[in-house]
C-alpha cells in the first residue's frame, strides 16, 4: 500500500508530461503545417506577378484569386489584382495614344506617351518599337521642315522659314543647326522690314501711295518696325483718299485751278516735312 501512493504522484506527473509534451508537438506541427501554407500562398503571388509582368493579366489575376481569404497574403493579393486592373489599363491607353499619334504625325505627343510605358518585359519591347518608330519620323519630320526653311529663305520668306524651324521638335538632333538658323533668319527679317519701310518712304515722296502702302503690308507683325509702318498705312491712306477725291474735283471742274493748285501744294508740304525724319535704313542686300 505504501508502495501505491509513492507511485501515485509519479505517474501524475508523467501523464501531465505525456499531454504537455502532445500540445508541444501539435503545436509544432500546426506551426509547421501553417508556415508552409504561408509560403505556398507567397510563391502563388510571385508567381502571378511574373505572369502579370509578361503580359498575362488574366492568368496572373486568377492565381492571385486562388489565395484564400483566410491567408495572411490575401490583403496583398487583393490590392495586387486592383493595381494591375489600373496599372494595365493606363499603360494600354498610353500605348494606343503613342501609336495614334505616330500614325497622325504628332511627335510631341508620341514621344511623351511612350514615356508613360512602364519597362515591364512585356512593355518594354513595345515601348522600344515606338521609341525607333518615333526617332526615325522625327528625324524624316525634321528634315522636311529644315528643307522647307532654306527654300523659303532663298525666297527672302524669312517669316515661312522662321515658322518651319519653330516647328521642329527640340529633341531633333538637329538642335544645333536649328538655333543657329532661328538666330540668322530672325536678324535677316529685321533688316528686310527696315528696308520695306524705306522703300515705302521713297514711294510717298513720289506720291505713289498706294505702292507705299503694299511695301508696308509687307512688313512683317513681329518686327521691330511694324508699329510704325501700322501708323503711316493710315496715314498714306488718308492721303490716297484726298489724291482721289481731288482728282475728281478737277476731272468734273469744280473748283478752280488755283484751288487745285494749293491743296496739292499742301499735301506736298506734309510729306517733305516727313521725309526730313526719314531714318537712314540700309539698302536691301543680298541676303
Amino acid at each position: 500500500a505504501d508502495k501505491n501512493k509513492k507511485l501515485d504522484p509519479l505517474l501524475a506527473g508523467m501523464k501531465w508530461g505525456i499531454t504537455i509534451n502532445s500540445l508541444v508537438v501539435g503545436l509544432g506541427v500546426y506551426a509547421l503545417a501553417t508556415s508552409s501554407q504561408a509560403n505556398s500562398e507567397t510563391a502563388t503571388l510571385s508567381e502571378a506577378i511574373t505572369e502579370y509582368q509578361t503580359g498575362n493579366l488574366e492568368k496572373a489575376i486568377s492565381l492571385a484569386k486562388t489565395i484564400p481569404s483566410y491567408s495572411n497574403v490575401y490583403p496583398e493579393a487583393q490590392e495586387t489584382i486592383a493595381e494591375w486592373q489600373k496599372q494595365w489599363h493606363n499603360d494600354t491607353k498610353n500605348y494606343l495614344v503613342a501609336e495614334q499619334a505616330l500614325d497622325e504625325g504628332n511627335l510631341l505627343d508620341a514621344m511623351h506617351a511612350v514615356t508613360q510605358i512602364p519597362y515591364t518585359s512585356y512593355w518594354r519591347s513595345k515601348r522600344e518599337q515606338l521609341i525607333e518608330k518615333t526617332d526615325t519620323n522625327l528625324e524624316a519630320k525634321t528634315q522636311t521642315l529644315l528643307n522647307k526653311a532654306y527654300a523659303s529663305a532663298e525666297k527672302r520668306d524669312f517669316s515661312a522659314a522662321l515658322e518651319y524651324l519653330r516647328q521642329i521638335p527640340p529633341e531633333s538632333s538637329a538642335g544645333a543647326i536649328v538655333q543657329q538658323k532661328l538666330a540668322e533668319y530672325n536678324q535677316k527679317r529685321q533688316i528686310r522690314a527696315e528696308y520695306f519701310l524705306h522703300s515705302a518712304y521713297h514711294k510717298a515722296l513720289r506720291k505713289d501711295f498706294a505702292g507705299a502702302i503694299k511695301f508696308l503690308e509687307k512688313i512683317p507683325e513681329d518686327t521691330d518696325v511694324y508699329p510704325q509702318a501700322q501708323i503711316k498705312i493710315q496715314e498714306y491712306k488718308e492721303k490716297q483718299q484726298i489724291r482721289e477725291k481731288l482728282q475728281e474735283v478737277v476731272s468734273s471742274k469744280k473748283v478752280s485751278f488755283v484751288n487745285q493748285i494749293s491743296r496739292w501744294n499742301q499735301i506736298e508740304s506734309d510729306i517733305k516735312t516727313t521725309s526730313l525724319y526719314l531714318p537712314d535704313y540700309q539698302q536691301e542686300v543680298n541676303i
